[in-house]
Order: structure tokens, then C-alpha cells, then sequence
């Protein structure tokens, strides 16, 4: 479909183009233009916690030729020195490929700094919103839009297969981007569309996510209590409905996940090498549909 910029309601993301895909990863539906983008001369740092599955799908596709860097979580300053080292070789052909919300850390991407940055180096900003679509912003439109600064952002992409209760993503950028997609994204020329069915559940979650103010203001409330919390274990500040505790060892996590899910919470550990070693976590998502009273059980539970 094709967006007016200045009228979000006819996409819910203020984009001037999108580009619907059948695949739910970010992987396949932002790595399918990334892999064409970030051609052989293309150099593209990435963030080391960040959305990895966009660059990585990009190579088993085999369209990514580009070099490729990390930069330290949310780090910034080791990010400039990234760029002001690739900027001499690559020019203007730097991705920076981040997410609005880090899946594994709970924590906000620095949006405001990232875009001086990129602004800075002539880099281009690709942004994965899937942990923040419906949840994030008074309409659930995102980190970038709840911002207005969609126009800074070269592609922004939505999975439909988190808050959506769906399958497939979006693609969002400019009209140049889209037409560009069109032409030499393999994983969107050589898929299917949407089954109507999954376009009608979408199409009902985004008139929904605007509705869900009380919903919002429960999980954020339920953030507040959790953040406020004295556990046992390290906490990670994060002011979204992912909340991460450490506790160091794969056979140490794996032994608190299965006391937490005997006792009838559903918490799954995330182990090495998924992540670092001696930073095994548990992840814990928040739900509007969540109790207080059930989180006060959860947190006791942690005191122990």
C-alpha cells in the first residue's frame, strides 16, 4: 500500500511508503532491502545487542556483501568511533541497524543522539520497532512516531507477530524506498501475499492499539512496581514491559525459571550463548491482562 506522510491514519505509521510482508521476522522483511542496500561497497555497524536477525538474515540470504561492525550496547561513544573509522571508506554508505526497544535488555535505543549521529556521518538509520508496536507512544504507534521523527529514520520495521497476535511485518520509508523494495527485495518478489484473514487481524489490532490508553497505563504502572522492587538478584533499569534479572550460570537461571514456572509464572530463561557468559537472564514480559497481586507473588518469589 502507499501512504500519505501527512495523514497517519491511513497507515497508523506516517510513512510515505510501506510495503507489507508475509514473513513475521525482521530478518526476512528488513534484511530483504537491507541485502540489496548494503552492497559490497557498503559498510554497515551494528548494534552488538541490537537486531542482529536483520544483518544475519541478510546473509543467509546471501545478499549482504557489506561489511559489518558492532558497536557496544547503546554505547554511543564507542559507536562514533566506529563511524568516524568506516566514514573514510564508506562515505555516505553506512547503515545503522538498532531497535527502538532491545528484546534482551528491556531498554529504550537513545533515538534522539542516534539521529545526530547519523546526521553527523551521513549514516542511515534502520530501526526495528517490534517490541514497541502497541505498546509504545499514546497510540501504541512506536518510539520513532511518538517522537515525530519518522522523517529522520530511513526504514522503520513492524512485526505483526507480537502485539498483533498475527504474522508478517512492515517495511516503512520513504516512496523511493518502497519502489526500491519492490524491485530487489528477493524475499518479498519470491513470496506470497497475506492470506486475507491475517490482513483483517491486523487491520483490527491497529484501529484497537489507539483504544488501549487503560491498558498502557496498567503495564506502565506494572513497570513502575516491578522497577521499584528490591530482588535478590541484579535488576536492569527498563521503563518498557521487558524486565530482565541476571543471575550468572545457565544451570543457575535454568533452576529459578523452573521454581518460577512450578509456581505457575512463565518465565523462560535466556541462556549462554544467547547471551554473554555470567549474563544469563531471566526475561520477563508484562501484560495488561497481569495482576498487581500476581506481580507481588513474582517478586517475593525473586526475594528468596
Amino acid at each position: 500500500g502507499n501512504g500519505d506522510p501527512s495523514n497517519a491514519s491511513h497507515n497508523g505509521h506516517a510513512a510515505g511508503g510501506f510495503l507489507l510482508d508475509n514473513d513475521n521476522s525482521v530478518a526476512t522483511s528488513g534484511s530483504s532491502a537491507f541485502a540489496k542496500l548494503a552492497g559490497k561497497d557498503n559498510v554497515t555497524p551494528n548494534g552488538i545487542l541490537g537486531a542482529q536477525g536483520v544483518l544475519y538474515g541478510g546473509y543467509f540470504q546471501g545478499g549482504v556483501s557489506a561489511q559489518s561492525y558492532s558497536f557496544a550496547h547503546n554505547d554511543l561513544t564507542d559507536l562514533e568511533k566506529k563511524l568516524q573509522q568506516l566514514v573514510i571508506v564508506a562515505g555516505s554508505n553506512i547503515f545503522i541497524v538498532t531497535e527502538s526497544v532491545f528484546s534482551m535488555d528491556g531498554d529504550f535505543c537513545p533515538i534522539d543522539a542516534l539521529i545526530l549521529l547519523s546526521k553527523k556521518y551521513d549514516a542511515h538509520i534502520i530501526m526495528d520497532e517490534a517490541h514497541a508496536t502497541g505498546v509504545v507512544g499514546n497510540r501504541g504507534e512506536g518510539l520513532v512516531q511518538s517522537y515525530r521523527l519518522q522523517n529522520e529514520i530511513f526504514c522503520r520495521i513492524h512485526t505483526f507477530g507480537k502485539a498483533c497476535g498475527c504474522h508478517g511485518a512492515v517495511v516503512l520509508g520513504s516512496q523511493s524506498l518502497k519502489d526500491f523494495c519492490i524491485n530487489f527485495a528477493r524475499s518479498f518478489i519470491y513470496s506470497t501475499a497475506l492470506p486475507e484473514h491475517a490482513a483483517a487481524i491486523i487491520q483490527r489490532s491497529y484501529q484497537v492499539f489507539p483504544l488501549m490508553d487503560a491498558e498502557r497505563v496498567h503495564l506502565q504502572k506494572l513497570i513502575n512496581q516491578f522497577q521499584s522492587s528490591i530482588l535478590h538478584y541484579e535488576k536492569l533499569v527498563s521503563q518498557t514491559p521487558i524486565q530482565i534479572v541476571i543471575i550468572p550460570g545457565n544451570d543457575a537461571i535454568k533452576k529459578i525459571s523452573a521454581i518460577l514456572q512450578e509456581s505457575g509464572f512463565d518465565v523462560r530463561p535466556i541462556l549462554y550463548p544467547t547471551v554473554p557468559a555470567g549474563k544469563e537472564r531471566l526475561r520477563i514480559v508484562l501484560h495488561a491482562f497481569n495482576t498487581g497481586e500476581e506481580l507481588s507473588q513474582l517478586i517475593e518469589l525473586l526475594r528468596v
